[in-house]
């Protein structure tokens, strides 16, 4: 897994919404708190979490190869999918 996977990776667990409780705990700890740090908190923590699942599921495209599940070689040996059928058709 390459580093932007990666990165995409800790980005999604860290802004999981699902962690808004902790957040508010540690930064009740601080002597900060209230309606106002939710309303700024949870709408940032939504939107990390879905960057940072954008970054870890999109396919990687360097080299100019697209890594997806459906791999070349295995397409090839469908009929119609880039197989010898398709090749003799004009």
């Amino acid at each position: 897994m390459g580093a932007r996977k990666v990165g995409g990776a800790v980005l999604a667990v860290l802004a999981c919404p699902c962690h808004l409780p902790i957040y508010l705990l540690a930064l009740g700890a601080f002597g900060v708190g209230g309606a106002a740090v939710i309303g700024y908190l949870l709408p940032a923590l939504a939107i990390g979490f879905t960057a940072g699942l954008a970054i870890l599921l999109w396919p990687d495209r360097s080299g100019g190869k697209v890594d997806l599940a459906c791999c070349a070689d295995d397409a090839k040996s469908v009929p119609g999918m880039g197989g010898a059928a398709q090749a003799d058709t004009p």
